[in-house]
């Protein structure tokens, strides 16, 4: 358990939690500050790779490696300012550490120290 956040525990109760919401939002936002998050979607998810490839939006990070920024209806990264989407329904998952007081907590994923790795909630 001391070696949990380590071995990024939690993306699959995450991708276990999202997948059962999913259809009810019109985009979902996931944090990158813990990693690539769209690699546990896919595996998780068991996504056809020839799909994904066909429908996502990618290119190359600072590095040279390639960054997913979107496939679908999921959005890798911090989402821009709701008044842009305002009809929209928006599902938000961010690292443990805090969510604004303006968003309503759906749940929230704890590694096995029961410390928050991530928080899913809508705006």
């Amino acid at each position: 358990s001391h070696w949990s956040a380590s071995w990024q525990y939690g993306y699959k109760q995450l991708v276990n939690s999202v997948t059962n919401i999913q259809d009810s939002y019109d985009r979902i936002y996931i944090t990158t500050s813990l990693g690539r998050p769209h690699t546990y979607f896919l595996f998780y998810t068991q996504q056809d790779p020839l799909e994904y490839v066909a429908n996502r939006d990618a290119g190359g990070d600072a590095f040279g490696f390639t960054e997913t920024r979107s496939y679908g209806k999921y959005y890798f990264g911090d989402p821009p300012p709701k008044s842009d989407f305002s009809d929209e329904q928006w599902l938000v998952i961010s690292k443990g550490d805090g969510v604004s007081d303006d968003t309503a907590v759906i749940e929230t994923i704890l590694n096995l120290n029961q410390d928050p790795v991530f928080v899913i909630h809508s705006l």
